[in-house]
């Protein structure tokens, strides 16, 4: 399953980005996702991992793509569960066009219930350039 979602925020690539990549600025906008930081403590590059809680359970992902102020792309599995995300900040003449693209996939079984967990997944995740937007406008970085 595959869904995007795009917004277009009045800022700098560079505002934009770091709203993506900090993970004290991450956390408010990943609903959800409290304690968000690195597994070595330093800053977000490829193959960082992420580590959070959620739903009173500690999660891990990946950065699996990483084009500063370009793309950012984060993978977590969780069990026969794998989400990949990937946020592309496009400049223009009035600020950043931000897109996110979500591939969500099961393995075995759980792919029959691969349409639901989907669907949960959109309406949990699919806001997050809607929400960033709303930080960085109102940060007014």
């Amino acid at each position: 399953m595959r869904f995007r979602t795009e917004t277009h925020i009045a800022s700098t690539p560079e505002t934009v980005w770091r709203h993506l990549t900090v993970p004290e600025l991450m956390e408010r906008w990943m609903a959800g996702a409290e304690l968000l930081r690195t597994k070595d403590g330093g800053a977000l590059h490829d193959g960082t991992e992420l580590l959070f809680i959620t739903r009173n359970n500690e999660q891990r992902s990946r950065v699996v793509s990483f084009e500063p102020r370009t793309l950012l792309g984060i993978r977590s599995t969780q069990g026969p569960f794998t989400a990949t995300y990937h946020y592309r900040l496009t400049p223009n003449g009035t600020g950043v066009h931000l897109a996110l693209e979500a591939e969500c996939t099961a393995s075995g079984l759980a792919r029959f219930a691969m349409p639901v967990i989907g669907l949960l997944i959109k309406m949990s995740d699919g806001g997050q350039p809607k929400a960033i937007k709303e930080q960085v406008e109102s940060d007014g970085d």
